[in-house]
């Protein structure tokens, strides 16, 4: 996994993006769904530094609205150095990180 030397990696299912230290420049997330009542849409997307959503520590918390998007990109890297989990709610179409192993950039 931490094989990635093209700085960015999209997911469509919850998963562990990286093992070990990592440096994190932004995130771009896509929900592309109709017709689902406001109640019942989950657009979150919560990004660990760890290896899992069990054993790892929150580091951010988003949310995206219904067949919507948003970018957070931050000024520095932000490092990471158990490791990167992302995991997705229910209707989040795709997530796109931006990151490279902890030891390039």
């Amino acid at each position: 996994m931490s094989d990635n030397i093209s700085g960015y990696t999209r997911i469509t299912t919850s998963t562990l993006i990286n093992e070990g230290s990592t440096l994190l420049y932004g995130v771009s997330v896509q929900s592309v769904v109709s017709g689902i009542a406001a109640l019942d849409f989950d657009g979150t997307v919560v990004i660990y530094e760890g290896q899992d959503a069990t054993t790892g520590r929150v580091l951010m918390t988003l949310e995206v609205e219904p067949d919507g998007s948003l970018y957070n990109s931050f000024d520095n890297p932000v490092r990471l150095e158990r490791g990167l989990y992302v995991s997705l709610g229910t209707h989040v179409t795709d997530v796109t990180l931006f990151w490279v192993p902890g030891g390039v950039g």
